[in-house]
């Protein structure tokens, strides 16, 4: 779809409004507690960090059950809203969910703070969620590990000064320096 580059935000609240009002109806029957749910969900996906958005502390935020939870964000990933990245081997973790391109931007338009570690992560998993399997990496508690494996390489985001101490194969930086294993984090865009 293409947006007039003038009003390309309002054009996005358009969209999104039109897949929540009206797309997520043709999966269920919904109401307009439901619709107002799946908008609050997705504020508070744009405000944290990485893995503070999950099934628990989505239900806790919003004051609903964990099942109702888990079923917003099913409906919203079926939408095309958010994407939803399995952890690495133990199945029982809770997913790290990540919104599309560009909508922590758009919600950064209404008011919200944006995390800039989420956006970089985001940048990240957009990109290569379609090319191939993509799972996080989580260690014990108060382990440092690298964020991403990607196929059978391990990957770290981060900023221009991350450094190598959860040793992935690759860094994804900000900014264009290359060499020892850092990848700039904008050629991710290109791969498709």
């Amino acid at each position: 779809m293409l947006y007039p580059k003038s009003g390309f935000f309002d054009a996005l609240d358009s969209s999104l409004r039109k897949v929540i009002l009206q797309d997520l109806s043709a999966l269920r029957e919904i109401d307009v507690k439901y619709e107002q749910e799946a908008f609050r969900v997705l504020y508070y996906i744009s405000k944290s960090k990485p893995f503070e958005a999950n099934y628990s502390r989505i239900a806790k935020n919003l004051g609903v059950s964990k099942t109702f939870a888990v079923r917003l964000v099913s409906d919203l990933t079926s939408a095309g809203l958010i994407h939803r990245i399995l952890p690495c081997g133990d199945v029982r973790k809770e997913p790290k969910l990540y919104l599309t391109v560009p909508l922590r931007r758009f919600f950064e338009r209404k008011g919200f703070d944006v995390e800039l570690g989420a956006l970089r992560e985001e940048f990240f998993v957009n990109h290569l969620i379609h090319i191939a399997p993509l799972c996080y990496l989580k260690g014990e508690k108060g382990q440092k590990t690298p964020d991403f494996k990607v196929g059978d390489i391990i990957i770290e985001v981060g900023g221009k000064g991350k450094g190598k101490y959860q040793r992935p194969d690759y860094t994804a930086v900000d900014g264009v320096v290359t060499g020892d294993n850092r990848v700039p984090l904008f050629l991710f865009g290109l791969v498709y």
